[in-house]
């Protein structure tokens, strides 16, 4: 993959991935093969606005972790949440979004 490429890449989907992986996603592209190219265009990332509007209003019962596959997750959240007086709902609104983005991750080193 060329250098343009890449960096087209990453420009337009540099806020649904973690700048941590940055480099790595990087070197994952330019070793990618060219017929997988076109597939990157098709990658559907999860938006971390939305995740967090649907943390803020149905994350209470667990909504949040249900929709990205974290079953076990929003069970637990929407136990403790009846009994601990919402403090995982509230420490869930500044997680869910690093959990986004590695779902995101996660989605991009399926495609390559």
């Amino acid at each position: 993959m060329q250098e343009s490429q890449i960096n087209d890449f990453l420009k337009i989907n540099k806020h649904f991935l973690d700048k941590s992986k940055t480099l790595i996603i990087k070197e994952r592209l330019e070793k990618l093969d060219e017929s997988k190219i076109p597939s990157l265009s098709f990658i559907q990332f999860r938006d971390l606005k939305v995740f967090f509007a649907i943390s803020w209003f149905g994350g209470v019962i667990g909504l949040d972790r249900f929709l990205i596959g974290d079953v076990g997750i929003g069970i637990l959240k929407l136990l403790l949440n009846v009994f601990t007086f919402f403090i995982p709902y509230l420490v869930d609104l500044f997680l869910i979004q690093k959990r986004i983005r590695e779902k995101n991750y996660q989605k991009f080193l399926e495609i390559i």
